[in-house]
């Protein structure tokens, strides 16, 4: 799934439990869910995984970083619209619903032996699909949640 739906649903699901403990963990446990439903995924950046930051294509490294950038923007414009009492729990669900991907990152980045548990789950989950169900899937699921942060 993209980064706008995990960050999305989780901020949801914390405004929902309106606790840190219940945010946190429902939220990661959401990750997995939504990672098993039939979703699309952009390949990777072209040149970035044989020459890294250098080999990279530039036009290509901008245009799939806006994504996760505006991801990260458009929830924390949500989160702060939303009353500051519950707040923290939104942010507590939107950072653990987005975790599993940072550890995939982390693990294919820089080969921590400490990630790669949490990687082996991440990757038993992974449904992928076509371009235009799996993009379907996630505009339905973004817009449920944007419905509960908007409400």
């Amino acid at each position: 799934m993209l980064t706008t739906v995990h960050l999305l649903t989780g901020a949801a699901l914390g405004k929902l439990t309106g606790n840190w403990l219940g945010a946190t963990v429902l939220s990661y446990a959401l990750h997995h869910l939504l990672d098993s439903i039939p979703h699309f995924n952009p390949s990777p950046v072209k040149g970035y995984l044989e020459g890294h930051i250098k080999g990279a294509d530039i036009r290509d490294l901008f245009l799939k970083s806006l994504e996760p950038v505006l991801a990260i923007i458009g929830t924390l414009y949500l989160i702060f619209w939303n009353p500051s009492e519950i707040r923290i729990y939104m942010i507590f669900g939107a950072i653990f619903s987005w975790l599993p991907d940072l550890f995939v990152f982390i693990d294919w980045k820089f080969n921590k032996p400490w990630v790669k548990f949490f990687t082996k789950i991440e990757k038993r989950f992974h449904r992928h699909t076509r371009f235009l169900p799996g993009v379907i899937s996630q505009i339905l699921i973004s817009a449920l949640a944007l419905f509960i942060l908007l409400k």
